[in-house]
């Protein structure tokens, strides 16, 4: 049972929290730079998106993964108060979980995703407008993959695929796990901060499952900033409170039912290890990301079992011809 659980833990914790920035807000200082967006209805973005995924059981490498696409980023509505956005790409999910050619048949309606979402008049993302339509075509995706596996197959792909099926059902869940790559870019928009020393500070993430927050130790520092291009290059790291992971997936695996003596003497006895680690070059002058690296270690030892995931996402913007010229 503890092999089986492992790696449906560690998807649990690799989906419940994403960065978030302490903003300063300071006078005028030549040292302060501010992230805002100068966007204009009609203009385009093209990106082009790598996720990868890789496992380690007992120090030996078990599972690689990557996807790449492309997205397009467009600005669909401008106001004094806010931008509407469409964000388009293919259903990287089909590629994700293999799903076969008859199946991919099946959901052909799903090929491509376009997300609609809006901005406040800095950037700042607010909403997913169409996440109902989004949550329903995951939850068909996933029924679709689950039915074409039988008997026990089935049943561990489903124990596996819980914690996401579960987080995908909710507004919060679509905006923050499923479209993960739009949180990262949009989340240093609207803030302020000293570019001039590292900035330390102290963090509550949403725990997307079972509600309340954990809690996490961050650094913020900027290794490079030029002021007459508005560019600047910096890194973030967080760590997660170690007892606030061993609660939150002992909140998870209690929805899973499984019998309370071995929840509470797994747990107990596990170690955790979780890190967030960022690197942005980012025009701050008018809100353009020109590549963006993020990366999730955990490690993890649950009784005899030892396990190591590192989550990573690179985003790039992609210039055309002109604008190479």
């Amino acid at each position: 049972m503890m092999k089986r659980l492992l790696f449906p833990v560690l998807l649990t914790l690799t989906l419940l929290f994403n960065f978030s920035f302490a903003s300063a807000q300071i006078e005028a200082d030549p040292d302060i730079i501010t992230f805002v967006a100068y966007w204009h209805k009609g203009e385009v973005r093209n990106y082009e998106i790598t996720k990868v995924r890789k496992k380690w059981e007992n120090g030996l490498i078990d599972q690689v993964d990557s996807i790449t696409y492309m997205a397009k980023f467009e600005v669909i509505d401008s106001t004094e108060k806010s931008y509407t956005i469409k964000w388009t790409h293919e259903n990287y999910l089909f590629k994700q979980y293999h799903l076969s050619q008859k199946s991919i048949e099946k959901l052909s309606e799903y090929k491509n995703i376009e997300v609609i979402y809006k901005t406040d008049e800095l950037g700042a993302f607010v909403e997913v407008e169409n996440w109902k339509e989004i949550s329903e075509m995951t939850k068909k995706v996933f029924d679709e993959l689950l039915q074409s596996k039988k008997g026990s197959e089935r049943s561990k792909l489903k124990l596996k695929l819980q914690a996401i099926m579960m987080a995908y059902e909710t507004k919060e869940g679509i905006e923050q796990i499923f479209f993960k790559e739009l949180h990262v870019f949009h989340t240093p928009l609207g803030g302020q901060f000293d570019s001039s020393k590292p900035l330390e500070y102290e963090e509550k993430l949403p725990n997307l499952l079972s509600g309340g927050f954990l809690r996490g130790d961050g650094k913020l520092t900027f290794t490079h900033v030029n002021k007459e291009d508005e560019f600047c290059v910096f890194e973030q790291e967080l760590k997660l409170n170690g007892k606030d992971a061993k609660k939150m997936v002992l909140d998870f695996l209690e929805k899973m039912n499984l019998p309370e003596k071995e929840l509470k003497t797994s747990i107990k006895k596990s170690s955790m290890n979780i890190e967030d680690f960022a690197n942005y070059q980012y025009f701050y002058g008018y809100g353009l990301p020109l590549e963006i690296e993020t990366r999730r270690e955990i490690e993890m030892k649950l009784q005899n079992q030892d396990a190591k995931q590192i989550d990573a996402i690179f985003i790039k913007l992609i210039f055309d011809e002109e604008e190479e010229e």
